[in-house]
């Protein structure tokens, strides 16, 4: 399987990688619990929110909401790069659920992902400090990621 680009774009979702830093391990020799949110953000950030991209705009104001990891079973440093693929499970007027698998590098998607997740992401009026509607740009770009 070759590794996908950074926001190569899947029949089922967009798909990207994300390098473990050493430091990303715990005394147990895996990835942390607060790393592998972060790889998540990592993977969500270069793809989503990507500057001149439809939904890069998000990048200027947006929160999550809500966060759920599962971990089925422990990823290391040697699983480097991690391959992501993400989804939009949920599109809304002001907010979406994208939806992550995580993989060791050059595994198979038919296998079991180490971990699943999902975050649900707000676009939101910095200035205002308040929720905000997706733009119709935001959205087309977004609709193009979810599972139909």
């Amino acid at each position: 399987m070759k590794a996908p680009s950074i926001g190569e774009q899947a029949t089922n979702g967009v798909r990207t990688n994300v390098m473990v830093r050493w430091s990303d391990m715990d005394a147990y020799g895996h990835i942390n619990h607060s790393r592998t949110v972060t790889l998540l953000e990592e993977a969500r950030v270069e793809t989503v929110f990507k500057p001149g991209s439809p939904s890069g705009t998000l990048g200027a104001g947006a929160v999550v909401a809500a966060l759920q990891v599962t971990y089925t079973r422990q990823l290391v440093h040697d699983d480097s790069p991690l391959q992501v693929l993400m989804w939009v499970s949920r599109l809304r007027g002001a907010d979406f659920t994208l939806s992550y698998e995580l993989r060791p590098a050059g595994e198979d998607e038919s296998t079991r992902p180490a971990v699943t997740a999902s975050t649900q992401i707000v676009a939101f009026d910095i200035a205002a400090q308040r929720p905000r509607r997706l733009t119709p740009g935001e959205r087309a770009a977004l609709k193009q990621w979810q599972r139909g």
